[in-house]
C-alpha cells in the first residue's frame, strides 16, 4: 500500500476511465505515453493507505503487491480482492490523476 498523496503532487488530467464487465480499465494512450507504459509492461495495482482510491505503478523490482500486464488494447485488469474492498461494479467511473514526478497513475472512483 502507498501513502495518501497530498491533492498539491498530482495533476487533475480531466480524463477518465470506466470499470468493464471483465474488471479491466483502459487508460488512455495519452496516460500510458506519459509514464512510459507499452504493452506488455508489468504494472503494480494497489491501494492507498486508507483504501479509497487506487494506485497503477510500472513494476520496478520485486514486490508484494498485485502485478497486471498491459493489454493489447491499454487496458489492465482491478484484481478481485480490490474489487471487493472498493465495491466496484461494472460501469464505475474513474478519475485520472497523475503524480506530479509521472511516477504513478492515481484513480478516483467518482462519487
Amino acid at each position: 500500500m502507498y501513502e495518501d498523496t497530498s491533492q498539491n503532487k498530482l495533476i487533475n488530467t480531466g480524463l477518465f476511465c470506466i470499470l468493464n464487465k471483465s474488471q479491466c480499465i483502459t487508460l488512455p494512450i495519452t496516460i500510458r505515453n506519459s509514464l512510459s507504459l507499452i504493452v506488455g509492461d508489468e504494472v503494480t495495482v494497489s491501494l492507498t493507505t486508507h483504501s479509497k482510491e487506487l494506485i497503477i505503478k510500472k513494476l520496478i523490482g520485486e514486490t508484494v503487491e498485485n502485478i497486471m500486464i498491459i493489454s493489447n488494447k491499454g487496458s489492465i485488469r482491478i484484481p478481485e480482492e480490490i474489487m471487493r474492498t472498493l465495491h466496484l461494479k461494472r460501469g464505475v467511473v474513474f478519475h485520472i490523476y497523475v503524480s506530479i514526478d509521472e511516477s504513478f497513475i492515481l484513480l478516483k472512483k467518482r462519487s
